[in-house]
């Protein structure tokens, strides 16, 4: 009888391994990313309804129309952090799966969630009344950020098609 060999190569095996892993991680990092831009999607509707809420009122200056739109804000400002806490965790959560450091979280935050929300807070303490200048410039910063959002968007496509 004559013996059988079992050439068992482990370097073969932790390869197939790690790559096995980076493809479960590539799959958790895709679905974080979905939620990420879903959050994000709403933050960005959110401004639009603002900005809506304040045309009607530019449309038609009266107290309760700008009393609409300061409540709205005040609404919307709680929900919009928490769902910043939620965008921040995470895209931690996938710079710890994949390493990736485009997807920076304090930068993200930074740069598209935080003023996003700041405008909410913006919209809920001004007073339109006696500051056009400032309701024009506010006005303003929601467009100048939606388009933000929007090249947000397409950056989260990016990486998930990466």
């Amino acid at each position: 009888m004559t013996p059988i060999y079992i050439k068992y190569d482990s370097e073969h095996y932790r390869d197939t391994e790690v790559i096995k892993m980076r493809e479960e991680d590539i799959t958790k990092k895709n679905c974080f990313l979905y939620v990420i831009r879903y959050d994000t999607a709403s933050i960005k509707d959110e401004l639009m309804r603002l900005k809506d809420l304040i045309d009607k009122y530019n449309g038609d200056p009266k107290p309760e129309k700008w009393e609409r739109a300061k409540e709205y804000s005040k609404s919307q400002m709680k929900r919009l952090e928490e769902i910043r806490k939620y965008i921040h965790r995470h895209l931690e959560i996938i710079r710890y799966l994949v390493k990736n450091h485009r997807l920076d979280p304090g930068k993200f935050d930074y740069v598209y969630i935080k003023y996003s929300v700041d405008l909410f807070y913006d919209a809920y303490y001004m007073d339109p009344e006696y500051d056009q200048p400032g309701l024009a410039d506010l006005i303003s910063d929601i467009e100048d950020q939606i388009g933000q959002l929007d090249a947000a968007l397409q950056f989260l496509d990016g990486e998930k098609a990466a």
